[in-house]
């Protein structure tokens, strides 16, 4: 029921943050959707904490490159004007925070993603049709659009989220009731 539950609020999250991205206050509202599922989850210790920043550090990184290879582009993302012709753009944090709600789903529900370590190619086949399925409605939402077509966006996005599910999957410590097998 747990596991249920815990889809239930991330999906939920997704269509909030999603549908209001073009608002001035989503901001906010998104690093207040991260605290709030924190202390739901009630992440206790610095490892903890060092993975949780670090898997929506890599967000934030996959993101920054996708955008700035002109692959996606998001309402609200932050550009930075370093010369006429140079333009930098960061990712709104409304999907950084979506990053970081995903890595403490993943901290409250092990035993699903534990099971996607049976087989090497479970984890990137689940991130890169997750992927695909969260980011493609994104144009028709009005959260992001694909400056060199959805074809090339939507592959890079499966490519980001296939390596982003075997990071989180392989790398990330579990409890101790939750720790995987050792081969």
């Amino acid at each position: 029921m747990q596991v249920v539950a815990t889809f239930l609020g991330f999906q939920a999250s997704w269509w909030i943050l999603v549908l209001s991205a073009d608002h001035a206050a989503t901001h906010v509202f998104a690093c207040g959707l991260a605290a709030v599922w924190t202390l739901v989850a009630k992440v206790r210790g610095h490892r903890r904490w060092r993975e949780l920043a670090g898997f929506a550090a890599g967000g934030w990184l996959a993101e920054t490159l996708l955008q700035n290879l002109n692959l996606v582009a998001y309402v609200g993302e932050f550009k930075l004007h370093f010369a006429p012709q140079f333009t930098f753009s960061l990712p709104p944090l409304w999907l950084i925070a979506l990053w970081y709600i995903l890595a403490v789903v993943a901290l409250e529900t092990p035993k699903f993603w534990l099971r996607l370590r049976s087989r090497w190619w479970l984890a990137p086949m689940a991130g890169a049709l997750g992927g695909l399925s969260s980011y493609a409605p994104g144009p028709s939402l009005g959260a992001l659009t694909w400056p060199q077509g959805p074809t090339l966006g939507l592959l890079a996005v499966a490519s980001v989220w296939a390596l982003a599910c075997w990071v989180l999957v392989h790398r990330f410590s579990w409890s101790p009731h939750h720790d995987p097998p050792q081969h």
